[in-house]
């Protein structure tokens, strides 16, 4: 009787505005204190050498890379070594006998990296106490990890304890935040009333429960599947992988069955009555409706985004190969604000993996960059030969016309070659103008796909422009070329060599045929105009000529931060799931559980995949030698639209952009938002006027 007397009481307490205002306070001064000390510790003299030495002495120890079997203090100590040099590059000599390790300059963005954790960690501790669940909180996470921490030292119990650890901050996350949003919604609208229902109703529905749980076991799970093995950068790109896109994908089912159910169940159970007779205007319910499903998806893209930036920041402070601890090499040399002393390793993290880089694509063959080049060519050609000609727009146009005439007249011949085959095989086939843009596509597809060809022994130069940002860019000083070369099967066990010429440089390269590789070259090698002449050499040594896709040559430069561009892929998903959570609800008013269901799940994949359609688009044809395909011809029919309709939806790929550390731009972010935001209004207004003529309850006289 007395424990419970002393629960309640402790409730009481952590309810009161007294306990609210001192742990807030308390919270604060906590936290500006470790901040302080912190900072103040990093820029000790000697503070380099002292966490070189503590990082040599757990490398001795092959049991240290267990941090939970050492202890709390042991993976303490380890987050503490990794803040201090997050704050401030280190200074010291290095440890061992190693080579001599110049001071770095100091690094602004770690500490405020740093100062943005200890921000974040006393936001959430704040609404907690707010919410008047901080000590039963504390207590409740604090006792989970009582019980786990034991079970991860007893290997038949490792694993169920190392899913306790990380599901304990995930829920206590996502109940914080439901709470925060009930409050939100605690207003005496009746949008903010059907909101706060559709929150209630996501935690009682068996199918959103399920997705709710399965995504918190995913978060939790998905670290302990890493191959420690495996090259750092390889273990951070899995984890982005697994940790935004399965997540995306349980999301996006939670939003397509929640927003179903919570119409439709609504109408089969006639709770509905209830709502209509208040009165609320069909609108205001479909527009509660859809606001409580996407601050559902609020709270849980903010707790998967904060456990896959965490996670993430824990691997990067990880030792990658090559090193004993963080940015420390094996020698003892630390490495941090020196790209020319990181490991192989290290390096293409903190260059390709974990920046925001912009891709430079080829100029294709009938791209104006290529054709002003042919211009430039042409005019240097003649006046080397002839110093009168000079260089005036009326023959630069005179050029123009001239080349851009010649290129049509291959076409046009090429075009009617294929007719005439054509015809000749049947007599009876009939030319249409449709058939004839057909064939004038694949003929221009066909000049694309031989301009990307090269043959054994053969070289051909290739352009890229638009690189000025690059050279301009303070650091790195590097910029990446990913290509991609394809020849005959790609034979995985065959090994092809090329040679790259990049504005004289020259490159020798070994390649595996059909994977994406990377070269590295100084940004120097650009020049002002922002243009690249890459030459690439086929070797008369290989067996058969090769040839790179579309996507098969880029320039990768970095052009911004990793933290900003990650809370951008996560908004981006917000969106997606906004437009995803419409289409259900639209569904919903006038289909059952079941068809509305399958209908919105249609438009989700239709929607996802219509960049794989596209691509494969460019490669089916409806006219063969044997004259029209019927059946080419309906598949064309259905697919074209669909791949033109969804094609900014599909060309966002969030997921994708963050695992290869792709810039995802603000100007892609509001284009996004404006067109898929007025996608989603379209589909809502559809659904709000089919569900106002709706005869929903009929009056039977009782």
């Amino acid at each position: 009787m007395k424990f419970w007397e002393t629960l309640a009481r402790l409730d009481r307490v952590q309810r009161g505005r007294r306990f609210k205002i001192v742990a807030t306070a308390l919270i604060a001064l906590l936290a500006i204190g470790g901040f302080a000390a912190l900072t103040v510790a990093a820029n000790a003299p000697g503070a380099g050498e002292r966490i070189a030495i503590r990082a040599m002495e757990r490398a001795k120890d092959k049991s240290a890379r267990l941090l939970v079997e050492r202890g709390p203090a042991e993976a303490i100590g380890v987050v503490v070594d990794s803040l201090l040099i997050a704050i401030r590059p280190i200074e010291g000599k290095p440890v061992g006998g190693g080579a001599a390790s110049e001071s770095p300059a100091s690094s602004g963005s770690g500490a405020m990296l740093v100062g943005a954790v200890f921000a974040g960690v006393f936001a959430g501790l704040s609404v907690l106490v707010w919410l008047g669940i901080g000590l039963s909180s504390l207590a409740l996470f604090g006792l989970t990890w009582a019980v786990a921490w034991p079970m991860m030292l007893w290997p038949p119990t490792a694993g169920v304890g190392r899913l306790l650890m990380a599901a304990a901050p995930l829920a206590l996350a996502f109940a914080t935040g439901m709470s925060a949003l009930k409050v939100v919604f605690s207003g005496p609208w009746p949008i903010a009333a059907i909101a706060r229902n559709v929150l209630n109703e996501a935690v009682r529905m068996k199918v959103s429960l399920v997705f709710i749980v399965l995504l918190l076991l995913l978060l939790s799970y998905a670290p302990q599947s890493l191959n420690p093995d495996q090259p750092l950068r390889y273990r951070v790109q899995s984890w982005l992988q697994y940790g935004s896109g399965l997540s995306y994908v349980v999301l996006a089912l939670l939003t397509l069955f929640l927003s179903v159910g919570t119409v439709a169940f609504e109408q089969r159970d006639k709770v509905i009555w209830q709502t209509m007779t208040k009165p609320v205007p069909p609108w205001q319910y479909l527009l509660g409706k859809w606001i409580g499903v996407m601050g559902l998806n609020l709270v849980l893209l903010g707790v998967t985004a904060s456990g896959v930036y965490l996670f993430t920041e824990y691997l990067r402070h990880q030792p990658a190969q090559g090193e004993m601890a963080y940015h420390v090499r094996d020698d003892g040399a630390v490495t941090l604000g020196r790209p020319e002393l990181m490991t192989e390793d290290r390096r293409l993290l903190e260059s390709q993996v974990l920046v925001a880089r912009v891709g430079a694509p080829v100029s294709g063959f009938f791209s104006t960059a290529w054709l002003e080049r042919a211009v430039n060519d042409t005019l240097k050609r003649q006046a080397s030969a002839d110093e009168s000609i000079k260089a005036t727009d009326a023959e630069r146009s005179r050029i123009r016309n001239e080349i851009l005439g010649q290129r049509q007249k291959r076409i046009n011949e090429e075009v009617e070659n294929r007719i005439r085959d054509r015809t000749s095989a049947d007599p009876t086939l009939v030319v249409t103008q449709s058939m004839r843009e057909s064939i004038i596509n694949e003929v221009m597809t066909t000049l694309e796909t031989q301009y990307r060809t090269i043959p054994i022994g053969s070289a051909k130069v290739y352009l890229f422009t638009g690189l000025s940002a690059a050279r301009a860019a303070s650091a790195p000083p590097k910029v990446t070329l990913r290509y991609r070369i394809n020849a005959g099967s790609n034979d995985p066990a065959q090994i092809y060599r090329i040679r790259m010429m990049v504005n004289q440089a020259v490159f020798e390269r070994q390649v595996a045929l059909g994977s994406s590789q990377t070269l590295l070259f100084d940004k120097e090698l650009i020049p002002e105009d922002g243009s690249i002449l890459l030459g690439i050499e086929n070797s008369a040594e290989n067996e058969r000529e090769i040839s790179f896709p579309p996507d098969g040559l880029e320039i990768l430069y970095v052009a911004g931060g990793y933290e900003v561009n990650f809370l951008r892929v996560f908004m981006v998903m917000w969106i997606k799931l906004g437009f995803t959570a419409a289409v259900a609800i639209a569904a919903a008013t006038f289909l059952s559980f079941p068809v509305a269901c399958l209908v919105a799940l249609t438009v989700l994949l239709a929607a996802e995949s219509a960049g794989f359609l596209g691509e494969s688009l460019e490669y089916y044809y409806t006219v063969s030698k044997e004259g029209i395909d019927p059946f080419a011809m309906v598949v064309r029919g259905i697919a074209v639209p669909i791949s033109k309709a969804f094609k900014l939806y599909a060309d966002l790929k969030p997921t994708a952009k963050l695992v290869d550390g792709r810039l995802v731009g603000w100007s892609s972010l509001l284009g996004a938002m404006a067109v898929i935001g007025m996608w989603t209004v379209a589909v809502l207004a559809l659904g709000w006027s089919i569900f106002r003529q709706r005869e929903l309850a009929t009056y039977s006289g009782r």
